[in-house]
């Protein structure tokens, strides 16, 4: 969900589901998955494949075509770039160009992460 709770983040590609619901209009940005395959095509371009919504980003370096899939980590409004919209109407995640929407970010719960102690001396 779009929202403004202070324990909130935004939600990466791969915790969209059926579950997600808005507050106010049909779309949300997303930061790409955490898994992200490149390869590099003949041209010399290279391709960053985000492996939970399968949108593809191109890039003249692995890491012009990894921030293709975000906007350029969402610092970009570019025509040229494109980032990850959630479509709460088909349920599913598109491209499309930064400059295109004006939209919230998509918001999930916050993630406990576990600490182990170390071990004393």
């Amino acid at each position: 969900m779009s929202g403004d709770n202070p324990n909130t983040r935004a939600c990466f590609a791969s915790e969209v589901s059926k579950t997600i619901t808005f507050r106010t209009g049909g779309f949300a940005w997303v930061i790409r998955s955490r898994d992200v395959t490149v390869i590099q095509r003949d041209d010399n371009l290279y391709v960053a494949i985000d492996e939970a919504s399968g949108i593809a980003g191109l890039g003249l370096t692995p890491g012009d075509a990894i921030d293709d899939l975000d906007c350029k980590q969402y610092t970009s409004n570019s025509d040229s770039r494109s980032g990850q919209l959630l479509n709460q109407f088909a349920l599913n995640i598109l491209p499309a160009n930064c400059e295109t929407l004006e939209a919230p970010i998509a918001c999930c719960a916050p993630v406990a992460v576990p600490v182990t102690p170390q071990p004393t001396p």
